[in-house]
């Protein structure tokens, strides 16, 4: 079942890793995944994921637990965050 969820990586809780954060709703660890293999990973795992991806020409975020991605959607582009 896929699920994707409202809230942002960013907005989550921080934990002593950079690339998880815990969130207080679910109760679950997040992993922000850099690509297919680690997000493949993840999702064997049953755990809930955050990665970017590119719609038409517009960067985004998902964020969820065993997501479905549309073939027109390119996940995990690059992307470097402006700092």
């Amino acid at each position: 079942m896929a699920f994707k969820c409202p809230l942002k990586f960013e907005g989550l809780q921080e934990t002593e890793d950079e690339k998880v954060r815990f969130c207080t709703k679910c109760e679950k660890n997040v992993y922000h995944c850099d690509n297919q293999e680690e997000r493949d990973m993840r999702r064997k795992n049953k755990q809930c994921v955050a990665f970017f991806v590119k719609i038409d020409d517009l960067i985004d975020e998902w964020m969820g637990e065993d997501e479905y991605i549309p073939d027109d959607i390119d996940a995990n582009p690059e992307y470097e965050a402006d700092t």
